[in-house]
């Protein structure tokens, strides 16, 4: 059994599960980043026709889901990084804005773990993506 513990912006949380560490892998390679694309590239079409007013409020609505979806990621790593997943499935959207508010004001030492402190959102983007190219280095092996 697994389990990990976390916050919420400022709400405790707790997970138990058997496989809890292949079901927060198997949710992030889930995330399909093209769904973004797609909407693009088939509103954007639609942009030049009758169908303009919808396609912009189309493409808008993506916007805003993929804003959310970046903002709410970026705040599960920060605060709950061995359960990503749980935090996506426990959020509430005033939460995110105050935990994306608390993150932008205090470069994150409001969340919940000191030890994953950054000293600005920069510094936690260096990190994500040294992180990644580690994970492609090692991939090429």
């Amino acid at each position: 059994m697994e389990f990990a513990t976390f916050f919420v912006h400022q709400r405790e949380q707790a997970v138990w599960a058997w496989d809890l560490a292949q079901r927060n892998l198997e949710f992030l390679r889930g995330i399909d980043v093209r769904y973004f694309l797609h909407i693009a590239e088939m509103e954007g079409q639609l942009l030049e026709t009758e169908s303009n007013r919808y396609a912009a409020a189309s493409i808008r609505v993506a916007y805003g889901q993929g804003l959310e979806t970046l903002f709410a990621l970026i705040s599960a790593a920060i605060q709950a990084p061995a359960c990503v997943v749980g935090w996506m499935l426990a959020y509430r959207n005033d939460e995110l804005e105050e935990t994306v508010k608390a993150i932008a004001s205090t470069a994150g030492r409001s969340t919940s773990d000191a030890s994953r402190a950054y000293q600005s959102l920069d510094s936690f983007a260096g990190s994500v993506i040294a992180a990644s190219q580690r994970g492609s280095e090692s991939a090429g092996r």
